[in-house]
Formats: structure tokens, C-alpha cells, sequence
């Protein structure tokens, strides 16, 4: 049979290579980030078009359902390691405590807004921007859609 052209076989060779540690930091990272920014003013769809945008442009190419499902994967992961109680020795210790973070951060109803109660004159500036990435400085501040 040919499989020339059209055909939906797909190899391990034609698909995405694994994550590294490196681009999966990234992405923690990115979630988080988005997450903190944009928490109650953007839908899921639009959170992670951004973090896909964030990641191309930090080297991490892959597209929204690679990132989602890596996401997903990282963060069931790092629940079965709660759980168990006993840390996965193939799983880093950066990524774990990246993850961790999340979890308390957003997960658990410990999302810190008091940055917003801050009168200080040297807060920062209200938008940063880091590696051509556009990011609130203050996460109180509501979330600017990307368009």
C-alpha cells in the first residue's frame, strides 16, 4: 500500500520531539505568568493562545494542543507525586517546585492580590516587557487582550 501524499500514518519520527526540561520550565513558567496577569479577564482559549504566542517567541515551537497537553501531563504528574508522598527521581526539582508554585498560587485559593494595596512610588511600571513579551507588572491590573 502507498502512503504518499495524503496519508493520516503518522511515525514517531513525523511528530514532536520530546519536551526538555528547559521548554517545560518555559511553559510552567508561561502558565503561571498568563495566569497571574490574566486570571478572571480572559477565557482558557485565550489564556493559552497566549502562552503558545509566549513560548514561540522563548524557542519553545509548539502549538496550542502540544502545550495543553504537556500542561496537563506536567500537572497530573506532580499530583501523584503529592499523593504518593515520594518524589519521582525523573522528575527535576526546578520544574517540580515551578509547579508547586502554581498549584499554591492558583489552585489553592492562595492567589496574592495584595500587590494592588502597594502605594509605593517605586512600584513597578505597569507593563514589563521581557524577552519581547508583553506582561503586567502588577497583578491586580486587568489583563490587555492580545489582538
Amino acid at each position: 500500500m502507498d502512503h504518499d501524499g495524503g496519508s493520516s500514518l503518522h511515525t514517531r519520527s513525523k511528530a514532536a520531539p520530546d519536551w526538555t526540561v528547559e521548554e517545560s520550565l518555559i511553559l510552567v513558567n508561561e502558565v503561571t505568568a498568563i495566569e497571574a496577569d490574566c486570571r478572571d479577564t480572559l477565557s482558557s482559549f485565550q489564556k493559552w493562545k497566549i502562552i503558545v504566542q509566549n513560548c514561540n517567541a522563548l524557542g519553545v515551537n509548539r502549538n496550542l494542543n502540544h502545550c495543553r497537553r504537556k500542561w496537563d501531563s506536567l500537572l497530573s504528574d506532580y499530583k501523584k507525586i503529592k499523593q504518593s508522598g515520594s518524589k519521582k527521581a525523573s522528575f527535576n526539582s526546578e520544574l517540580f517546585k515551578g509547579i508547586e508554585r502554581y498549584v499554591r498560587e492558583f489552585e489553592c485559593g492562595g492567589y496574592d492580590t495584595e500587590a494592588d494595596t502597594d502605594t509605593d512610588t517605586d512600584a513597578p511600571p505597569a507593563f514589563v516587557l521581557q524577552s519581547g513579551i508583553l506582561r503586567l507588572g502588577i497583578m491586580a491590573q486587568p489583563c490587555i487582550r492580545a489582538v
